[in-house]
C-alpha cells in the first residue's frame, strides 16, 4: 500500500488524478468510501479526471420505472458517458469491457492504494 493523499483532497462525486508508482489512477470518493481505478477508458483510453461519479441507474423495462441505487457508485466517463463501477470495473454500458480497480485503505485521514505492480 502506497499513501496518495488525504482524504480531506477528495471532493464526492469527483475523480481526482493521482501517480501511484508507475501507474496513473483515479480516486473516487463517495458516502465515505475511497476507489482507486486505472485512469484510461476502455472505451476510448481517455482519463476519467473531469468525469463523475453518480448512482447507478438500473433502465427501465417497458412500463416500469427507473431505479437508482445509491449504494453503487459509477465512474462516468467525460468523453462519451460510458460508466463503469468503481467496485468492480465492470462497464454499465457494454458489458465486454472493464477498467482495473485497485484496493484502497483510508488510515488516520491518509488514503492507501495497492497497485499490485501493475
Amino acid at each position: 500500500m502506497i499513501k496518495v493523499c488525504g482524504v480531506d483532497e477528495l471532493t464526492p462525486g469527483r475523480p481526482t488524478a493521482v501517480r501511484v508508482e508507475d501507474t496513473q489512477v483515479v480516486l473516487a470518493l463517495w458516502q465515505d468510501e475511497v476507489f482507486a481505478v486505472r485512469d484510461a477508458c476502455p472505451h476510448m483510453g481517455q482519463s476519467f479526471e473531469c468525469g463523475r461519479v453518480a448512482p447507478a441507474i438500473t433502465a427501465a423495462e417497458a412500463g416500469a420505472e427507473m431505479s437508482v441505487d445509491t449504494d453503487t457508485p459509477v465512474l462516468m466517463c467525460p468523453w462519451h458517458t460510458w460508466g463503469y463501477s468503481v467496485r468492480d470495473g465492470r462497464c454499465t454500458t457494454d458489458p465486454r469491457l472493464r477498467v482495473r480497480t485497485y484496493p484502497t485503505v483510508v488510515e488516520d485521514g491518509q488514503v492507501f492504494v495497492d497497485v499490485g505492480g501493475a
